[in-house]
């Protein structure tokens, strides 16, 4: 299973579930652009603090890296929310064993496993 905040929700046998698992590699994938996004935005940071480069051009820079940042968290919420129903409705129950809290509605179980 792919490595990622979402991932951690998902309780065993349920990560066989089809859409659960495009939803975890387009997470993943989003984590990805993500990482590389924070990366740059140090980098446009690291170059304002130092006066390297126009000033203009960093400042537009960073607004549309954060930009950028704040819709890719979105869209991992949206991935977030489609595996949190899925899982409801299959009845699979989040796994609490990783210190999250279930969705509404949601009644855990102790083992992370499908309601029999």
């Amino acid at each position: 299973m792919l490595n990622s905040a979402l991932a951690k929700l998902i309780p065993p046998g349920a990560e066989n579930d089809p859409l659960i698992q495009k939803s975890l590699e387009w997470y993943q994938h989003l984590d990805g652009m993500k990482a590389e996004i924070t990366q740059k935005i140090a980098t446009v940071k690291e170059q304002q603090k130092n006066g390297t480069g126009d000033a203009t051009v960093l400042a537009a820079q960073l607004g549309t890296l954060k930009n950028q940042d704040e819709l890719i968290a979105k869209d991992q919420a949206k991935v977030t929310e489609a595996v949190k129903e899925q899982m409801k409705k299959n009845e699979y129950k989040i796994n609490l064993t990783e210190g999250t809290k279930p969705s509404a509605g949601v009644k855990p179980l102790a083992t992370g496993a499908k309601k029999e």
